[in-house]
């Protein structure tokens, strides 16, 4: 019999500072697998060379899960965080899903079989990854289909389709639920594979439930490419952002950012961005805002338990419930701009947003429609903002863990509540590799254009306070 009060075993923390936090995008991963990938210093064993570099799926023991499960377990006793979520019932959860894990013999049926306990608590960027799963999602090029993807309790729904890729080409669209993989349950990473093999899905329509057998041919995907610069017009371009991980390069989108300055409307494309690291969030933010500008609140376990003991200490009842945006408000420890390493972009900003967009580019988008009143375009955003750590398991398995909770500046917590659109358009994608056709072409671009020089026109045409009717 498991005891789940067991100390945690073979644990090597991959990130443990929270400064060196990272916001993965878990509900917005891309073929099923992250687009944000942290390093891994501590990692030993080699990354895939090629798509092809593939972990095994192998069987596993009754001895080797009961270890597994003492460490699942022990990181969300210990570590894990997310505002309002009552992680003591874990045991409760487990016990729900205990049938299918002990049915589970393969590495990938009981990391699904464990995904689907985590899945309980309702929340993103918690998730147990098998050996295959872990090595796959650093893989900047890999075959794959073309799609972000998020768990679900039947297997993995599609956030955003990538324009001309293979999923696209098959007839795969938002909402569409994969169920199976090759007749096994769809997991997060389970659709990666050979670039140029084929592979079979079981999809569950999102217009009317039907359920149909999809044949995909993977093709070499690439989630690395660096932040640009693509001319729309004289007056306006977009600037590309395919992750705040993979492909980000301070110093290449430092000169990007230059070059947007001579456009007086900027069109911030963070549509399929999942995510990424703190530092590089607020690295793209300085080039965008003020030094000094306060963007938002990270609370984790510790500033909640000094909140609520000051609270108490004021007379508050000891069952107070508690309200992130009040602990942020308290707090002094703010997300804040401490240097610009070019000027600020001074022209008007809009944000492209859809489902795909998830974790670092939600924070982005915030701050920007907060700070410089900057209109979101698009479709709803993932709603999963949690800093999360990796840890490694036994066995070769990798953990996600959230960490810590997000409350923007002016009081919104953006997990779980998704950042709706300014102004909504179906035509969501975008070009395979951000092409300047694609984007004169787009017409989720074009409509943010039109709503910033509609937002300008509306500015000339205001009457100044001081000399009205001289």
């Amino acid at each position: 019999m498991r005891k789940l009060g067991s100390m945690v075993v073979g644990l090597t923390v991959l990130l443990t500072a929270v400064g060196a936090g990272w916001l993965s995008g878990c509900s917005s991963d891309y073929d099923g697998f992250g687009w944000a990938q942290p390093p891994i210093p501590e990692q030993t064993s080699p990354e895939p060379k090629s798509p092809t570099a593939i972990a095994p799926n192998g069987n596993l023991t009754p001895e080797q899960k009961e270890k597994l499960l003492d460490s699942v377990t022990g990181m969300v006793r210990e570590r894990a965080y997310a505002a309002g979520v009552d992680f003591v019932k874990w045991p409760d959860h487990l016990a729900k899903h205990q049938a299918s894990i002990d049915r589970a013999t393969s590495m990938t049926q009981f990391s699904s079989a464990v995904n689907r306990a985590l899945n309980e608590f309702g929340i993103s960027h918690i998730d147990l990854m098998s050996p295959r799963a872990a090595q796959m999602q650093r893989a900047a090029r890999f075959g794959g289909i073309g799609i972000t993807a998020e768990n679900v309790e039947q297997g993995i729904r599609v956030t955003s389709v990538r324009d001309n890729e293979p999923a696209f080409k098959a007839g795969l669209k938002t909402g569409d639920v994969i169920t199976e993989v090759e007749g096994v349950r769809a997991e997060l990473g389970s659709i990666r594979g050979e670039v140029g093999t084929d592979v079979n899905l079981t999809v569950t329509r999102a217009d009317g439930g039907k359920t149909e057998q999809v044949r995909v041919r993977r093709a070499e995907i690439n989630t690395a490419e660096p932040p640009r610069l693509i001319k729309v017009s004289d007056e306006a371009a977009v600037v590309r952002l395919d992750s705040f991980t993979e492909g980000y390069d301070s110093k290449v989108l430092a000169k990007v950012m230059k070059e947007a300055a001579a456009y007086p409307y900027l069109v911030i494309d963070l549509r399929s961005n999942g995510g990424g690291s703190v530092q590089n969030f607020i690295n793209f933010l300085s080039m965008l805002l003020p030094k000094g500008t306060e963007v938002g609140t990270f609370i984790n376990r510790d500033m909640v338990k000094k909140y609520m003991a000051e609270r108490e200490a004021d007379g508050a009842p000891k069952d107070e419930k508690l309200d992130p945006v009040k602990v942020a408000e308290w707090s002094s420890r703010k997300v804040r701009i401490n240097r610009n390493p070019v000027e600020p972009y001074p022209g008007k900003i809009a944000v492209l947003i859809n489902r795909g967009s998830a974790s670092a580019s939600e924070i982005v988008a915030a701050a920007l429609r907060e700070l410089r009143d900057a209109p979101l375009v698009g479709d709803r955003t993932a709603g999963a903002v949690l800093m999360s750590q990796y840890v490694k398991m036994e066995d070769g398995f990798e953990m996600k863990v959230p960490t810590s909770d997000y409350v923007t500046i002016k009081g919104l917590r953006i997990e779980g509540s998704p950042l709706q659109p300014d102004i909504k358009s179906g035509a969501t994608g975008r070009g395979s590799r951000g092409r300047a056709q694609d984007y004169t072409t787009d017409k989720t671009v074009q409509a943010a254009i039109d709503a910033l020089r509609a937002a300008a026109g509306a500015h000339a045409e205001e009457p100044t306070a001081a000399g009205d009717g001289k």
